[in-house]
């Protein structure tokens, strides 16, 4: 269930330098032939202010990738842009459960319960933060990345910023067009277009898109791939076009069905859980996973109709949408192949939503504004589980103490039934063992039914020729309504098993003709009665357990922006801004209600101020972006992992919030100083540090709890991340060649004492976690004069960098430490037809 690790980096500027060197040397030569000049860089259409505009004339720190740039480099999903957006991490691998994090917020809780301070909408409608939020590029049109609070303008759940996908709509041109790549650890990439116009008034669009790959490394438990996708998605938009309104609707598909990330336990013994000198390193290690399921899948469905229509003072929009999926994530948890330190860790989601939104949006000499009224429909299930073998767990009650046998429990039982077999020549005690690998399950389902209702409003004013102020409101109620059912223990093998090993010492006990033998087998059977009473082991709430424990609770917001906008000239402008963001509260899936305290979250709320200037000099081809940020962010919402204790096997989550503040810096840059070469490059620089946080943690050196008070020291928040790149088109026979390199870089994590004390900052002499990263992709193509048909070769991860992640303590009452690794080089041949 746990998402983040760090990376290691190495070397990044050969592999760069001599990509960009080549790209250089072939198109200083296809310049004079192509008799290329200086262009202007033209005019980029956004909507993030709820309205079209030009990029850049909005005092926001955005980011916009279109559809080309990201085909260019084989981008397949929003995961697929890490590195390359200074300040956006995403982390698919879990898919299903993925992570968001901008400017360093995000949400570290899995649960159903809460939301994520980013938000994720696709065609304006906000895909929440689990199963739909992390879906395959199907027809898209661009990706516009906002950085800082977007409540005004987007909606709910974007207090720490947004994250708009936008598809294109069926237009009434004829079109068609399919894209095949294959590369190498079996990877195949398909897509394919139609768009037909149906009438003067009717239009069709459909689309198709999947990924598949066989995986890059071997399980040696089982000789199967892991590391592998299989994901497939289709959408059909229907567009009608009237006098005065236009309606598009859309359906999309998208089933997801592989197995789930694979992990490695980093120490080999116990003893060495807290000596990294003497780990393995994954990336050259044997990957031994015996988790049965192992599988990740996710059918999703969505459904959207938009309604704009033209009035005489506005134009009016209406977009109504629905969305389900149903949703698997069942891993591996200790990394061992061992059944003796068996855990795995399971989670199933049901998911259906409903939103409607209604907007009018205009414009006169005085005034551009935006106002609408919006609703949000959820109903969710989750269902988290554990699984562990009796081979795990009988040590683990030894250890307790809640038997006083000389040796494990279950293994006591099961010699003395054999031996008192032999004594009697009862074959059916002779062949018991309690400890084959049986086993046993817990879980905890949680329900929630959540509504959220929100007026709102954002104008821009012009005050002259060179002036601009914006404000913003948004009104928001939430409403979640929450329940917990932990349901006692499964292990039907292991129950089948005891029951008729107590009913076979029963008969023996009843028997006159064996009183000799009462004593032992008396012992044997209260030992068999006090292991079919044992209770749950990790889910242990007794009020839980014994039934369903509900809650509901509901928060009022109001949350305003303010802007200021100053036009230089034509060209430049500066801008400042003051925003607030919010979050509604929520409650934790794993933490259930003891003696009527319920365990909830409070609302989160963000101040932000921003110093900007933006603009471009044409005549050089150079468009520039440039932004001073200081937040306060309060009440971050996120789980404390504890350490296993008792019986338990995994450990527990408990609420943890946290006031944060951050002061940073983000610059953009593109350059196109000739028809050739475009040049682009964004920094962020970040400091953030906890405001207020304290808590207690485990110091596994020796095995003490600590308190740890983390007020004023950072986050973990890498300072820097920044990207580079070039691209370059030219005439190259009866053709024209393209080509490009990007290459992305992020600095180390800021260690704390929290992060050390989980191994989230170490370096041994084969590897280091939460080092710098870097990453270098590169694409080269070509086409015909008719651009009906094309070739291309895609590189991800040219210099072959891969980094060790993790770990996760989850599994560290069972002796074991585990971690992940990154994928190593991706190369990919790509052909590609049009009519």
């Amino acid at each position: 269930m746990t998402r983040a690790f760090s990376l290691r980096r190495k070397p990044l500027a050969s592999a760069a330098a001599s990509a960009l060197a080549l790209l250089a040397c072939t198109a200083v030569q296809a310049q004079s032939a192509d008799g290329a000049t200086v262009e202007n860089l033209g005019t980029v259409e956004v909507s993030g202010q709820s309205r079209v505009q030009q990029l850049q004339n909005v005092p926001i720190t955005m980011q916009v990738l279109g559809a080309e740039t990201l085909k260019a480099v084989g981008a397949t999903n929003l995961a697929s842009m890490n590195g390359f957006v200074p300040g956006l991490s995403v982390d698919d691998s879990q898919p299903t459960q993925p992570g968001y994090s901008l400017r360093g917020l995000g949400s570290g809780d899995f649960g159903i319960g809460t939301d994520s301070p980013v938000g994720v909408y696709v065609n304006g409608v906000y895909t929440g933060k689990t199963g739909g939020a992390l879906l395959n590029f199907n027809d898209l049109k661009r990706v516009e990345v906002l950085e800082g609070p977007q409540g005004t303008l987007f909606g709910r759940n974007s207090a720490g910023g947004a994250i708009s996908i936008v598809q294109n709509d069926p237009s009434g041109v004829t079109e068609a067009s399919a894209l095949v790549r294959f590369g190498n650890q079996g990877t195949r990439h398909v897509e394919g277009l139609y768009n037909t116009p149906l009438s003067d008034s009717v239009a069709l669009r459909i689309s198709a898109v999947g990924q598949f790959s066989d995986g890059w490394v071997t399980n040696h438990y089982d000789g199967s791939k892991a590391g592998g996708r299989r994901d497939w998605g289709t959408r059909s938009s229907l567009r009608w076009s009237g006098d005065d309104t236009t309606a598009v609707l859309s359906w999309e598909h998208e089933q997801l069905n592989e197995k789930a990330r694979p992990i490695w336990a980093y120490n080999t013994t116990p003893a060495t859980l807290a000596n990294p000198s003497q780990w393995i390193d994954p990336r050259k290690a044997d990957l031994n996973e015996d988790t049965n399921p192992n599988v990740e899948s996710r059918r999703f469905d969505g459904v959207t109709l938009r309604v704009e229509h033209s009035l005489p003072f506005a134009e009016f929009t209406s977009t109504t949408a629905w969305r389900h999926f149903n949703s698997v994530n069942a891993e591996d948890n200790d990394g061992t192949g061992n059944i003796a330190s068996y855990l795995s860790t399971g989670n199933f989601e049901h998911n259906t939503t409903y939103q409607q939104e209604f907007k009018l949006n205009g414009h006169n000499a005085l005034v551009d504004w935006v106002a609408g009224a919006s609703g949000f429909w959820e109903q969710a299930r989750q269902t988290s589980t554990l699984v562990t073998t009796t081979n795990t767990l009988d040590p683990i009650l030894f250890a307790t103490g809640m038997f006083p046998t000389p040796m494990p429990p279950m293994a006591t039982l099961g010699a003395g039934a054999q031996q008192l077999g032999q004594a009697l020549g009862l074959s059916s005690l002779m062949n018991t063992n309690l400890v084959n690998g049986q086993t046993w399950t817990e879980g905890m389902n949680n329900t929630g039914s959540f509504k959220s209702f929100a007026l709102f409003g954002d104008a821009i004013w012009h005050l002259g020729a060179s002036d601009e102020i914006t404000t913003g409101l948004r009104l928001t109620r939430d409403q979640k309504s929450f329940s917990w059912y932990s349901p006692l223990r499964q292990a039907p093998a292991f129950d089948a098993q005891l029951n008729a090993l107590a009913g076979t010492l029963q008969q023996l006990l009843d028997n006159p003709m064996l009183a000799a033998a009462a004593p032992q087998v008396g012992q044997l059977l209260a030992l068999a009665q006090g292991l079919q009473s044992v209770p749950n082991i990790e889910f242990t709430n007794a009020e839980a357990m014994a039934g369903t424990l509900r809650a509901n609770n509901s928060w009022t917001n109001t949350s305003p922006r303010l802007v200021y906008t100053h036009h230089l000239n034509a060209e430049h402008m500066v801008y400042a801004s003051w925003t607030k963001g919010y979050q509604s509260g929520g409650f934790p899936i794993l933490s259930a209600p003891v003696g009527g305290a319920v365990p909830k979250y409070s609302p989160e709320n963000v101040t932000s101020v921003e110093l900007g200037a933006k603009g471009q000099f044409k005549a050089a081809g150079l468009f520039y972006g440039a932004t001073l940020f200081h937040y306060n962010f309060t009440n971050l919402q996120s789980l404390t992992f504890n350490q296993a204790t008792g019986s338990q096997i995994a450990g527990t989550y408990d609420i943890s919030t946290s006031d944060q503040k951050a002061t940073g810096m983000d610059l953009n840059l593109q350059w196109r100083p000739d028809r050739v070469w475009t040049v682009h490059a964004a920094l962020e620089y970040i400091d953030q540090t906890y405001g207020k946080y304290s808590k207690s943690d485990t110091d596994f050196s020796t095995g003490q709890s600590v308190a740890l008070n983390l007020d004023g020291k950072p986050t973990g928040t890498p300072k820097l991340g920044a990207t580079v790149g070039a691209d370059g088109r030219w005439v190259f026979g009866d053709g024209r060649i393209n080509a490009g390199v990007q290459g992305g870089y992020t600095s180390a994590t800021r260690c704390n004492a929290d992060i050390v004390l989980n191994f989230g900052c170490v370096q041994t002499a084969a590897f280091r976690i939460g080092g710098p990263t870097s990453r270098v992709d590169a694409h080269l193509g070509w086409e015909p004069a008719s651009q009906k048909w094309g070739v291309g070769l895609i590189v991800n991860n040219l210099a072959n960098q891969r980094y060790v992640g993790g770990p996760s303590t989850s599994a560290a009452q069972l002796g074991a430490l585990y971690g992940s690794a990154t994928p190593p080089r991706t190369a990919m041949v790509e052909f590609s037809a049009k009519l």
